[in-house]
């Protein structure tokens, strides 16, 4: 057997994403393409399946981590005979495993030759070091029931030293800080913040090395040594209890909000994602807690305890010189206001709250900085799609079973000759406003609704697909997104983005644009309407359009032209021919 640890794929330009759902655990059998957990990213939700089959030996990563691209996600164990790809980490149980070890079958992974070398370096290396793996699980907590993990201080593949704290553990109680036993290197984190966990449940794998005499059997080890319990502190003073010179908690509040119990974004001081500066901070449950209530970054502040231990007093003085700093007058202007608080609904009858999904939430935020910060103008005009969709209905008849060319085929189409006409509609403007920044490709975003909100996935190269191709791409994208299999390829790179309510009905709406992009066409629902052709008054499809561009990129004149010249191309479908 081998163990495959899953990983990130490549996210392009998203620097990380967040686990928002573990679909197994440890234990489980999985198939190959099965889905093992999902991601999110701010523009869509991506399921990871699995390229094995096997059983889960370790879920690395928890709810609400955030991970970035080659990051470890989950190891699985490779059944027997089950072949692994060669893009992923096999890992080998090398325990007693000699240097004559025979080839690998056809199908599982190769060691290169300069692995081999490192192995047998490995092995020679061991013969007065063993390595062993340790488990470090939770001490006997005695008569309490049970206690909730609330911090994980550590990542897989950190190197730990010995009695440094990897975990917190509170219960009713008191607040305890798991440590291991030997410093070691962490292999796998085997337990979520939140979780509950109760004495003896394992927590975290610990690779360690010990010297031994090569004779000597390496013995699989389980750090389950107490460490200090820290009680709560029921009599201790409190922040607010001030004494000369200390801050109060109405000025560690004031830090961190902007008074009314909102935090201010130009002040915010939010708590790090786990970051490598704050994974070696030493500080005891209680001012652990102290700073997660008032949004303090530990690892910003400077301890004055034992080894930099951080204490109370070390909060009130980071506090005190956080009040005296001045405000940065460059980003002041920058931040945003924030809407008003709601009124209090209840007072006029039954309210439920509702928890935002990820992405509507960020899609909140990225169409509020847009709106914002892009003055947005509208040009409204409409086209006569009569023979246009004509053409397809006759088109999708003769295709039989393969896909059907849908109107926003012949949208997408249309707007790619348009972009080449108008090439400062596929550019973008530089921040400074200094220049252009005009894009030899064309790849058209289009907007597709899912259950946990609007993602906009784009076509590549559109400009050199033709109607069939630019259909089957964009059925495969609306699908992959409402499947939450969107690879984050697909949303990245789009120069120009169509929305499209044909579907559903209006006779017109406002897009807004999705920056860096300098324009958005949004198509509306068509109608039989008359309409006077060579003076006769016949019955004519007409679609509205409208586009949304950037006047600080755009001049009116420049959009209506475009807007006529797109309408001109759908009104003749010969002109898509060119």
């Amino acid at each position: 057997m081998s163990r495959v640890i899953i990983e990130v794929p490549d996210m392009g330009e998203v620097d990380d994403v967040e686990v928002v759902e573990l679909l197994v655990a440890p234990g489980e059998h999985v198939d190959k393409d099965q889905s093992l957990l999902v991601l999110e990213s701010d523009k869509a939700s991506v399921e990871i399946p699995s390229t094995i089959a096997g059983v889960v030996h370790s879920v690395i990563v928890s709810m609400g981590d955030r991970v970035v691209t080659g990051a470890p996600l989950i190891e699985i164990e490779t059944l027997e005979g089950e072949g692994v790809e060669q893009t992923e980490l096999a890992v080998e149980e090398d325990a007693g495993l000699p240097d004559s070890a025979p080839a690998e079958e056809p199908g599982q992974y190769d060691a290169t030759a300069a692995d081999e070398s490192s192995r047998k370096q490995s092995a020679a290396y061991t013969e007065s070091n063993q390595i062993d793996l340790v488990t470090v699980r939770v001490p006997d907590l005695g008569d309490i029931e049970g206690a909730e993990v609330t911090e994980c201080l550590c990542a897989v593949g950190d190197q730990v030293l010995a009695d440094q704290a990897i975990l917190v553990l509170e219960s009713e109680k008191a607040s305890l800080e798991i440590t291991p036993e030997m410093d070691g290197e962490i292999t796998a984190i085997l337990v979520k913040v939140g979780a509950e966990v109760a004495s003896d449940d394992a927590l975290i794998e610990l690779k360690t090395v010990v010297q031994r005499s090569a004779s000597e059997p390496a013995v699989d080890r389980d750090s389950s040594e107490a460490p200090v319990l820290v009680e709560a502190e029921k009599t201790a003073p409190t922040i607010d209890d001030a004494e000369p010179g200390r801050t109060t908690k109405s000025e560690m509040e004031s830090v961190s909000t902007d008074g009314q119990g909102e935090q201010d974004p130009a002040r915010r001081v939010s708590e790090p994602e786990q970051p490598n500066e704050a994974l070696l901070v030493h500080a005891g449950p209680a001012v652990r807690k102290l700073a997660r209530e008032f949004g303090i970054q530990l690892h910003e502040v400077e301890g004055s305890g034992p080894h930099n231990r951080i204490l109370k007093e070390d909060l009130q003085r980071h506090v005190r010189a956080r009040l005296k700093e001045p405000s940065n007058p460059e980003s002041a202007g920058q931040s945003f206001p924030l809407a008003r608080p709601l009124p209090d609904f209840s007072r006029y009858g039954a309210t439920t709250s509702v928890p935002m999904s990820k992405i509507r939430q960020l899609s909140a935020r990225n169409l509020h900085e847009s709106w914002v910060t892009i003055p947005h103008v509208t040009h409204f005009d409409e086209a006569d799609i009569t023979d246009l969709e004509d053409f397809r209905k006759t088109l999708n008849q003769r295709r039989d079973h393969e896909t059907k060319v849908t109107p926003l085929a012949f949208f997408v189409k249309a707007v790619t000759l348009s972009l080449k006409a108008f090439p400062q509609f596929n550019a973008s403007l530089s921040p400074d406003f200094t220049e252009w920044v005009f894009k030899d490709f064309i790849n058209i975003g289009i907007a597709v609704e899912t259950e946990g909100g609007l993602v906009v996935p784009n076509i590549k190269n559109a400009d050199q697909l033709g109607l069939t191709a630019i259909a089957k791409q964009a059925a495969e994208l609306a699908e992959q997104a409402r499947s939450k299999k969107l690879m984050p390829q697909s949303l990245q790179g789009a120069t120009f983005t169509i929305s499209s309510l044909g579907g559903i009905g209006g006779t017109g709406f406002t897009p807004i644009i999705n920056p860096p992009e300098v324009a958005i066409l949004g198509v509306a629902r068509a109608k039989w309407q008359p309409r006077y052709v060579n003076d006769e008054l016949k019955k004519r499809l007409i679609v509205p359009l409208a586009l949304s561009y950037d006047h600080r990129a755009i001049d009116g004149a420049e959009a209506a032209r475009f807007l006529a010249g797109l309408a001109e191309q759908l009104e003749d479908v010969r002109y898509l021919a060119l």
